[in-house]
């Protein structure tokens, strides 16, 4: 009689389940984690990222990837709370699966100072910060670190980004001016990490916005929605970057469209997705 108990309930089971459509599956955000970011040029998706996170809802991994070329894995070491290594791997598509370079930092904190330094090398990172927010971040590389890239950034008083900028070190200039950025219209509303403002991101910074991210760094209180360009060589544009949010979701942003004022005619955008 058990046995033929248990058999029916397998068959109520399977036809209860034959029966639900992927409309009837319950995808609400639980979380309201980052889960994934896809970049789109014309509705299609040339790239993406995808975040992990662990039992403690701390970020522990995260891929980028770069269509048809590679992907770069960043792998997350903790102490408690506090971040004491990351992993870079890089793979190319082409070999196959090739693994290309794996560059493991080590983690340090020294007073406003927050390091990554190359294991096996004297190369480092320096992110630079007052209360949370970054003032500027540094890639110090050469055998000597005698190169020095840079990136500035300046904020209002209510610590939403106005500008940032530039420089680098070449064989004759140290601190040279490369390019620079002003941000205006903020949003405040969408909550945005710094990572995945796409007005910031797409400002070609030198900066590792994810990075960042995973250290607990803030660029600005509220997003920007449009940035200025000028550069070193005297080249300004009044409007360079503009966005729009487009949809939301469980009061969760989904979907975010941006356009170049050198390319009107260009449709890009970024969809985000959570658990």
């Amino acid at each position: 009689m058990k046995i033929r108990n248990i058999l029916c309930w397998l068959s109520l089971t399977l036809i209860v389940n034959s029966c639900i459509g992927d409309d009837d599956i319950d995808n609400t955000p639980k979380l309201g984690l980052l889960k994934k970011v896809e970049d789109l040029f014309g509705g299609t998706v040339y790239g993406s990222t995808e975040l992990s996170y662990d039992k403690d809802h701390r970020l522990i991994s995260w891929k980028e990837f770069i269509e048809n070329f590679a992907t770069l894995t960043y792998d997350v070491t903790y102490n408690e709370e506090v971040v004491t290594s990351i992993t870079q791997t890089y793979h190319r598509f082409n070999p196959p699966n090739e693994t290309f370079s794996v560059v493991d930092y080590d983690v340090s904190y020294q007073n406003n100072e927050i390091i990554l330094s190359e294991q096996n090398s004297v190369n480092k990172m320096v992110f630079e910060t007052t209360d949370g927010y970054v003032d500027s971040f540094k890639i110090y590389w050469g055998d000597n670190n005698e190169y020095v890239d840079e990136s500035v950034f300046k904020r209002d008083a209510n610590n939403n980004i106005d500008s940032t900028f530039n420089y680098t070190t070449n064989q004759s200039d140290t601190h040279l001016l490369i390019w620079n950025y002003a941000y205006s219209d903020f949003d405040t509303d969408a909550k945005l990490n710094s990572a995945f403002n796409m007005v910031y991101n797409f400002s070609f910074s030198l900066y590792r916005p994810l990075i960042g991210a995973v250290l607990n760094l803030k660029i600005s209180k509220d997003t920007p929605l449009r940035s200025s360009y000028s550069d070193g060589h005297g080249t300004y544009r009044e409007e360079n970057i503009t966005a729009k949010m487009l949809e939301y979701e469980y009061g969760l942003l989904k979907n975010i469209s941006f356009e170049f004022v050198q390319y009107p005619e260009n449709d890009y955008q970024l969809e985000l997705s959570y658990y």
